[in-house]
């Protein structure tokens, strides 16, 4: 598989799991590429709800097996496809029991799924506000040891319809580099 796939995880809600696939998936729009989003919080799919329509997209429970063989079996259909894969906040059940078939069969970034995380929160957010993200690439870092990767740091910006910032998310992640044809 030569296609970058972003597994975005962790085992407590509210820490912005949902907020960084939606910034990926426009970072991938925005380079003109037609990302795939696979969304795996089936009980609450709300990054499957805001994009259905835009890009092209499945719900998979991973809490079954027979959800990581699905998986297995879309990323191998989109082989030539950047895939977000939005995760539940309590999937160490299913990663726990099935995820060795996935780390067996797609080499996720080495292993690696993100390096450092930064988030704040400047001002409160409450229900009814009209909410915007501006996400920008801040850095790429080639890896010296890994020449086919590089480390990302991407700034998200989260703000209110007073375009005040409410929140701001910085991740640094390893990547694949794309492939030069």
């Amino acid at each position: 598989m030569s296609h970058p796939i972003f597994l975005v995880g962790g085992g407590k809600g509210g820490v912005g799991k949902s907020m960084l696939s939606m910034a990926l998936l426009d970072h991938l729009r925005d380079e003109e590429s037609s990302p795939m989003l696979i969304e795996t919080d089936t009980s609450a799919p709300d990054v499957w709800k805001a994009y259905k329509d835009d890009v092209e997209s499945q719900c998979i429970d991973l809490e079954q097996r027979d959800g990581w063989l699905e998986l297995l079996d879309v990323l191998d259909r989109h082989a030539d496809t950047p895939i977000v894969i939005n995760s539940k906040a309590a999937n160490q059940v299913g990663l726990r029991k099935f995820g060795g078939m996935l780390v067996e069969a797609v080499p996720l970034a080495d292993g690696l799924v993100g390096a450092e995380l930064q988030i704040n929160w400047p001002k409160p957010t409450r229900p009814g506000m009209e909410l915007r993200v501006f996400s920008e690439v801040v850095d790429i870092m080639p890896s010296r040891s890994k020449p086919h990767m590089a480390m990302v740091t991407m700034r998200n910006e989260t703000r209110d319809q007073d375009d005040e910032v409410v929140q701001v998310f910085t991740v640094k992640m390893p990547v694949f580099k794309r492939p030069i044809v």
